[in-house]
């Protein structure tokens, strides 16, 4: 059974984050348990044999969301071998830059690995806290790559407070804070 998956917008396609969205504020409201399981198996039969879980099967490198599904999973004791397979792929992802450029000066140290929404780029705000929320929440809080995702979040820190996207300076110019960034940053470090 696929389960049932859930739209971002009217008449539109499930989409998973949408399905991990809807799963966590199900959950959150203790609400339609049936509904939850369905959208829990409709997210497993989404995941890659390497336990990723993507935006589309058509974007392998569009990871991000594998954090959110780890979550989803989270108390579903049905759904621990998904979660577990998800949990390997996000400690063992390695494909994120890590380099520095000489010439760069952009304000914040480019060599911490956190995580990236897509294969290949750099560390950004969001799917680090969500990477590190996640993985606390299926108890690896001491896990090496928790502890690098937390030092790349207090590296982004915009020198007023906060966060952004993920750059601090710009042009030179200090970057403000946005407020969905700096409430997910500080659930990942509380």
């Amino acid at each position: 059974m696929d389960g049932v998956g859930f739209v971002n917008r009217v008449n539109g396609t499930p989409r998973p984050d949408a399905t991990c969205w809807a799963i966590l504020a199900l959950e959150s409201a203790q609400a339609q348990e049936q509904l939850i399981r369905s959208a829990r198996s409709q997210l497993t039969s989404v995941q890659s044999k390497d336990g990723r879980v993507c935006i589309t099967p058509y974007h392998p490198e569009a990871y991000w969301l594998t954090s959110l599904a780890i979550l989803a999973w989270q108390g579903g004791p049905e759904y621990r071998e998904s979660q577990a397979k998800a949990i390997r792929f996000l400690v063992e992802y390695t494909k994120i830059l890590t380099k520095k450029s000489p010439n760069e000066k952009i304000g914040y140290d480019t060599t911490i690995k956190g995580w990236s929404w897509m294969a290949k780029t750099y560390s950004w705000v969001e799917p680090s806290a969500l990477g590190v929320i996640a993985l606390r929440a299926a108890g690896y809080k001491d896990h090496r790559r928790v502890q690098d995702a937390v030092s790349l979040l207090m590296d982004r820190q915009l020198p007023e407070g906060g966060w952004n996207v993920g750059s601090s300076i710009v042009f030179g110019q200090a970057l403000r804070p946005l407020p969905e960034n700096t409430g997910m940053a500080l659930q990942a470090l509380c």
